[in-house]
């Protein structure tokens, strides 16, 4: 049975295949003009991000991961504690760092600006 830190990993490294501006037929890589300035889902949790310490370039990152939490925590059936100790490592290799703190803040902004549950089912503050 595979993990979900594995199952989380595993949709951050097709997400980013995914994104390749090469067309992996030998041929000249694909015309694409990136926007100046990707644009986040939920502008909140762009926020929190930033309040928490968190770079911006790891901002679209966390955010894909959030969007698989959120999709994927019911069928796990993970505690907030398990999620939160799992983050870290989920999102290591796609570069980027977090410390436990920050990965607190970012499973208790995404549980509301992400997958739209109440503030109420947040941790208590630690």
């Amino acid at each position: 049975m595979r993990t979900l830190h594995s199952v989380f990993v595993a949709a951050l490294l097709v997400a980013s295949v995914a994104c390749s501006t090469t067309n992996g037929g030998g041929e000249a890589p694909a015309t694409h003009t990136p926007s100046p300035a990707p644009t986040m889902i939920s502008k909140a949790f762009d926020t929190d991000l930033t309040a928490a310490g968190i770079p911006q370039d790891a901002h679209l990152t966390l955010e894909s991961w959030a969007m698989s939490a959120c999709q994927l925590l019911p069928k796990m059936g993970m505690s907030d504690k398990e999620v939160i100790a799992n983050l870290p490592g989920d999102v290591a290799p796609n570069g980027v760092t977090l410390t436990p703190e920050q990965a607190t803040k970012v499973w208790a902004s995404a549980k509301v600006n992400v997958c739209g549950l109440p503030k109420t089912t947040l941790l208590p503050p630690s």
